[in-house]
């Protein structure tokens, strides 16, 4: 990334009816990730998101389903700055994720939080997951409650 530059990104907690997470194994460093990217141009955030979505995994939503819950403001170990939006999304039954660029992903699995908490996870979701629960790294944080419509 060039110096001095901030990064707005996105990332997407896809949730299932049986409340697992969609995670893929990255292949460039060969940990695992959620769905998500960067902002484009007079984009917004949850435009993003579900066209991130749907670039990486073939699933498809409307903006009204998705929910912006946490923004982090992250450097990373390689001095890169970004703010980066945590979203969730619970995902309708009759879809079936794809890995739709394997050249970045080496496939894409349902796990529970507590077994994606056991899974070696990309370092900029491990500091942005330490950013959504400070306190307690491995507490289970109520996505659900999220996506309740008001």
């Amino acid at each position: 990334m060039d110096s001095n530059h901030i990064v707005v990104g996105v990332v997407v907690f896809v949730i299932n009816k049986q409340d697992q997470i969609l995670v893929g194994r990255r292949t460039d460093y060969n940990e695992f990730g959620l769905p998500g990217g960067k902002l484009e141009y007079l984009e917004s955030v949850e435009e993003a998101a579900l066209r991130e979505l749907e670039e990486e995994t073939g699933l498809k939503s409307l903006i009204e389903d998705i929910k912006v819950f946490k923004v982090a403001n992250l450097i990373t170990r390689m001095q890169d700055h970004s703010m980066v939006f945590y979203s969730a999304l619970q995902i309708p039954e009759n879809q079936t994720p794809e890995n739709l660029e394997p050249h970045k992903n080496e496939g894409w699995i349902w796990v529970t939080w507590e077994e994606m908490m056991k899974l070696e996870l990309f370092y900029p979701l491990r500091i942005g997951l330490r950013a959504i629960s400070p306190l307690k790294y491995d507490e289970i944080p109520d996505l659900r409650s999220i996506l309740i419509k008001e």
